[in-house]
Protein backbone atom coordinates (compact mmCIF):
# COMPACT_ATOMS: atom_id res chain seq x y z
CA UNK A 1 0.00 0.00 0.00
CA UNK A 2 1.14 3.55 -0.67
CA UNK A 3 0.02 7.17 -0.71
CA UNK A 4 -1.71 6.45 -4.04
CA UNK A 5 -3.53 3.49 -2.50
CA UNK A 6 -4.71 5.55 0.46
CA UNK A 7 -5.93 8.22 -1.94
CA UNK A 8 -7.83 5.54 -3.87
CA UNK A 9 -9.41 4.33 -0.64
CA UNK A 10 -10.56 7.86 0.04
CA UNK A 11 -12.25 7.85 -3.36
CA UNK A 12 -13.96 4.52 -2.61
CA UNK A 13 -15.09 5.93 0.74
CA UNK A 14 -16.85 8.81 -0.96
CA UNK A 15 -18.49 6.59 -3.58
CA UNK A 16 -19.52 3.57 -1.48
CA UNK A 17 -22.33 4.51 0.89
CA UNK A 18 -22.58 1.13 2.58
CA UNK A 19 -18.93 1.29 3.67
CA UNK A 20 -19.50 4.71 5.21
CA UNK A 21 -22.59 3.38 7.01
CA UNK A 22 -20.68 0.42 8.46
CA UNK A 23 -17.60 2.35 9.52
CA UNK A 24 -19.56 5.19 11.09
CA UNK A 25 -21.21 2.60 13.34
CA UNK A 26 -17.73 1.32 14.25
CA UNK A 27 -16.47 4.84 14.93
CA UNK A 28 -19.36 5.42 17.32
CA UNK A 29 -18.47 2.19 19.12
CA UNK A 30 -14.91 3.44 19.59
CA UNK A 31 -15.94 6.93 20.67
CA UNK A 32 -18.33 5.49 23.25
CA UNK A 33 -15.24 4.11 25.02
CA UNK A 34 -12.73 6.97 24.81
CA UNK A 35 -11.52 9.07 27.70
CA UNK A 36 -12.14 12.72 26.86
CA UNK A 37 -9.13 14.94 26.38
CA UNK A 38 -6.28 14.47 23.92
CA UNK A 39 -7.35 11.76 21.47
CA UNK A 40 -4.94 10.47 18.81
CA UNK A 41 -5.89 8.16 15.96
CA UNK A 42 -3.08 5.87 14.79
CA UNK A 43 -3.05 4.56 11.22
CA UNK A 44 -5.63 7.06 9.99
CA UNK A 45 -5.11 6.16 6.32
CA UNK A 46 -7.55 8.06 4.14
CA UNK A 47 -8.62 10.16 7.13
CA UNK A 48 -12.24 9.05 7.36
CA UNK A 49 -12.56 9.00 11.15
CA UNK A 50 -11.67 12.66 11.63
CA UNK A 51 -14.33 13.69 9.10
CA UNK A 52 -16.90 12.78 11.76
CA UNK A 53 -14.88 13.57 14.90
CA UNK A 54 -12.67 16.59 14.08
CA UNK A 55 -11.43 16.84 17.68
CA UNK A 56 -9.14 13.84 17.22
CA UNK A 57 -5.55 14.09 15.96
CA UNK A 58 -5.15 12.01 12.79
CA UNK A 59 -1.85 10.32 11.94
CA UNK A 60 -0.21 7.67 9.80
CA UNK A 61 3.22 6.29 8.97
CA UNK A 62 2.71 7.55 5.39
CA UNK A 63 2.66 11.30 4.90
CA UNK A 64 -0.74 12.41 3.60
CA UNK A 65 -1.76 16.08 3.25
CA UNK A 66 -5.19 15.39 4.75
CA UNK A 67 -3.67 14.06 8.03
CA UNK A 68 -2.25 16.14 10.85
CA UNK A 69 0.83 14.08 11.75
CA UNK A 70 3.22 11.49 10.29
CA UNK A 71 5.01 8.97 12.53
CA UNK A 72 5.46 5.28 13.32
CA UNK A 73 2.90 4.02 15.87
CA UNK A 74 5.73 2.27 17.75
CA UNK A 75 7.75 5.50 18.05
CA UNK A 76 5.51 8.51 18.56
CA UNK A 77 6.55 12.14 19.11
CA UNK A 78 4.42 12.55 22.25
CA UNK A 79 5.63 13.20 25.78
CA UNK A 80 5.24 10.64 28.52
CA UNK A 81 1.73 10.36 29.96
CA UNK A 82 0.35 13.03 27.62
CA UNK A 83 -2.45 11.17 25.79
CA UNK A 84 -5.93 10.43 27.13
CA UNK A 85 -6.98 8.02 24.35
CA UNK A 86 -5.32 6.25 21.45
CA UNK A 87 -7.76 4.91 18.85
CA UNK A 88 -7.25 2.82 15.74
CA UNK A 89 -9.04 0.67 13.20
CA UNK A 90 -7.27 -2.20 11.43
CA UNK A 91 -3.75 -1.24 12.49
CA UNK A 92 -2.57 -3.73 15.12
CA UNK A 93 -2.40 -6.69 12.76
CA UNK A 94 -0.04 -4.73 10.49
CA UNK A 95 2.56 -4.08 13.19
CA UNK A 96 5.82 -6.00 13.13
CA UNK A 97 7.06 -5.47 16.68
CA UNK A 98 4.21 -5.62 19.17
CA UNK A 99 6.52 -5.18 22.14
CA UNK A 100 7.73 -1.82 20.86
CA UNK A 101 4.16 -0.76 20.20
CA UNK A 102 2.69 -1.68 23.58
CA UNK A 103 5.72 -0.25 25.38
CA UNK A 104 5.05 3.01 23.56
CA UNK A 105 1.34 2.86 24.45
CA UNK A 106 2.28 2.43 28.11
CA UNK A 107 4.67 5.39 27.86
CA UNK A 108 2.36 7.97 26.26
CA UNK A 109 -0.98 7.16 27.91
CA UNK A 110 -1.97 9.00 31.05
CA UNK A 111 -3.00 6.96 34.08
CA UNK A 112 -6.49 5.58 33.27
CA UNK A 113 -5.90 6.51 29.63
CA UNK A 114 -7.17 4.09 27.00
CA UNK A 115 -6.24 2.32 23.81
CA UNK A 116 -9.40 1.46 21.84
CA UNK A 117 -9.20 -0.58 18.66
CA UNK A 118 -11.32 -2.46 16.16
CA UNK A 119 -9.53 -5.36 14.49
CA UNK A 120 -10.25 -8.55 12.54
CA UNK A 121 -11.44 -11.57 14.51
CA UNK A 122 -10.83 -15.09 13.23
CA UNK A 123 -13.92 -17.19 13.92
CA UNK A 124 -14.56 -20.52 12.15
CA UNK A 125 -16.76 -18.68 9.64
CA UNK A 126 -14.60 -15.60 9.11
CA UNK A 127 -11.49 -17.78 8.67
CA UNK A 128 -12.90 -19.05 5.40
CA UNK A 129 -13.28 -15.53 4.04
CA UNK A 130 -10.08 -14.07 5.45
CA UNK A 131 -7.98 -17.07 4.37
CA UNK A 132 -9.35 -17.71 0.90
CA UNK A 133 -10.78 -14.38 -0.29
CA UNK A 134 -8.81 -11.67 1.54
CA UNK A 135 -5.44 -10.26 0.51
CA UNK A 136 -3.98 -10.44 4.04
CA UNK A 137 -2.54 -13.63 5.49
CA UNK A 138 -4.00 -15.56 8.43
CA UNK A 139 -1.18 -17.12 10.49
CA UNK A 140 -2.75 -18.65 13.56
CA UNK A 141 0.56 -19.96 14.96
CA UNK A 142 2.37 -16.62 14.77
CA UNK A 143 4.90 -15.95 17.55
CA UNK A 144 3.19 -12.78 18.65
CA UNK A 145 5.63 -11.83 21.41
CA UNK A 146 8.71 -12.07 19.21
CA UNK A 147 9.99 -9.17 17.13
CA UNK A 148 8.81 -10.66 13.86
CA UNK A 149 5.09 -10.97 14.51
CA UNK A 150 4.07 -11.08 10.86
CA UNK A 151 5.71 -12.46 7.75
CA UNK A 152 9.01 -10.61 7.41
CA UNK A 153 11.84 -13.09 6.90
CA UNK A 154 15.08 -11.34 7.75
CA UNK A 155 14.27 -8.08 5.96
CA UNK A 156 12.42 -4.91 6.89
CA UNK A 157 8.72 -5.66 6.71
CA UNK A 158 6.41 -3.69 4.47
CA UNK A 159 4.16 -1.90 7.02
CA UNK A 160 1.11 -2.93 5.00
CA UNK A 161 1.85 -6.65 5.04
CA UNK A 162 -0.40 -8.11 7.72
CA UNK A 163 -1.48 -11.14 9.70
CA UNK A 164 -5.20 -10.87 10.41
CA UNK A 165 -4.96 -13.48 13.18
CA UNK A 166 -2.81 -11.38 15.55
CA UNK A 167 -5.68 -9.68 17.49
CA UNK A 168 -7.45 -13.03 17.96
CA UNK A 169 -4.29 -14.68 19.25
CA UNK A 170 -3.30 -11.77 21.44
CA UNK A 171 -6.58 -10.97 23.18
CA UNK A 172 -8.67 -14.11 22.84
CA UNK A 173 -6.21 -17.03 22.91
CA UNK A 174 -3.28 -15.59 24.88
CA UNK A 175 -4.81 -12.78 26.88
CA UNK A 176 -3.27 -13.99 30.17
CA UNK A 177 0.17 -13.93 28.59
CA UNK A 178 -0.48 -10.41 27.33
CA UNK A 179 -1.52 -9.25 30.82
CA UNK A 180 1.59 -10.78 32.39
CA UNK A 181 3.84 -9.06 29.87
CA UNK A 182 2.10 -5.67 30.11
CA UNK A 183 0.66 -5.59 33.66
CA UNK A 184 -0.37 -1.91 33.52
CA UNK A 185 -2.34 -2.33 30.26
CA UNK A 186 -5.57 -3.94 31.40
CA UNK A 187 -8.02 -5.35 28.86
CA UNK A 188 -11.28 -4.03 30.27
CA UNK A 189 -13.61 -4.92 27.41
CA UNK A 190 -13.77 -7.30 24.46
CA UNK A 191 -16.65 -7.47 22.03
CA UNK A 192 -17.28 -9.60 18.93
CA UNK A 193 -19.47 -8.32 16.10
CA UNK A 194 -19.96 -8.07 12.33
CA UNK A 195 -21.22 -11.40 11.00
CA UNK A 196 -22.85 -10.75 7.61
CA UNK A 197 -22.98 -7.07 6.72
CA UNK A 198 -19.28 -6.35 6.35
CA UNK A 199 -18.36 -9.39 4.21
CA UNK A 200 -21.39 -8.85 1.99
CA UNK A 201 -20.46 -5.19 1.56
CA UNK A 202 -17.24 -6.22 -0.16
CA UNK A 203 -15.18 -3.90 2.01
CA UNK A 204 -12.78 -1.62 0.15
CA UNK A 205 -11.49 -4.30 -2.18
CA UNK A 206 -14.62 -5.78 -3.79
CA UNK A 207 -17.99 -4.65 -5.03
CA UNK A 208 -20.92 -4.89 -2.67
CA UNK A 209 -23.12 -7.99 -2.95
CA UNK A 210 -26.08 -6.23 -1.37
CA UNK A 211 -27.98 -2.96 -1.93
CA UNK A 212 -27.69 -0.19 0.62
CA UNK A 213 -31.24 -0.68 1.89
CA UNK A 214 -30.24 -4.13 3.23
CA UNK A 215 -27.82 -2.58 5.73
CA UNK A 216 -30.35 -1.84 8.47
CA UNK A 217 -32.02 -5.24 8.10
CA UNK A 218 -28.72 -7.14 8.29
CA UNK A 219 -27.61 -5.05 11.24
CA UNK A 220 -30.75 -6.10 13.12
CA UNK A 221 -30.22 -9.76 12.17
CA UNK A 222 -26.64 -9.57 13.46
CA UNK A 223 -27.85 -8.30 16.83
CA UNK A 224 -30.19 -11.28 17.06
CA UNK A 225 -27.30 -13.60 16.16
CA UNK A 226 -24.99 -12.23 18.89
CA UNK A 227 -25.03 -15.52 20.92
CA UNK A 228 -23.20 -17.09 17.94
CA UNK A 229 -20.47 -14.43 17.89
CA UNK A 230 -17.54 -16.77 18.56
CA UNK A 231 -18.54 -18.87 15.57
CA UNK A 232 -19.37 -16.09 13.11
CA UNK A 233 -17.72 -12.78 14.01
CA UNK A 234 -15.43 -10.90 11.62
CA UNK A 235 -14.48 -8.08 13.99
CA UNK A 236 -13.52 -7.45 17.59
CA UNK A 237 -13.52 -4.32 19.73
CA UNK A 238 -10.72 -4.22 22.30
CA UNK A 239 -10.56 -1.61 25.08
CA UNK A 240 -7.34 -1.38 27.12
CA UNK A 241 -6.95 0.93 30.10
CA UNK A 242 -3.66 1.93 31.70
CA UNK A 243 -3.80 1.03 35.37
CA UNK A 244 -2.73 3.51 38.03
CA UNK A 245 0.33 2.25 39.94
CA UNK A 246 0.07 3.12 43.63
Amino acid sequence: MSYAKLKERGKIWKEKEIIRWIYLDWYKLIMDNVKDGKIVELGSGSGNFSQYYPNIISSDIIHCPWLEMTFDAASTPFKEESIDSLIMVDLLHHLEDLNLFFTEVDRVLKDKGRLIMIEPYISPFSFLIYHFLHQEQVVLNAKIFSKKTNISQGHKKDPFVANSAIPTILFWKKRKQFQRKYPRLKVIEKKLFSFLLYPLSGGFEHRSLIPMWWAGILNLIERLMSPLAKLLAFRTLIVIEKEVIK
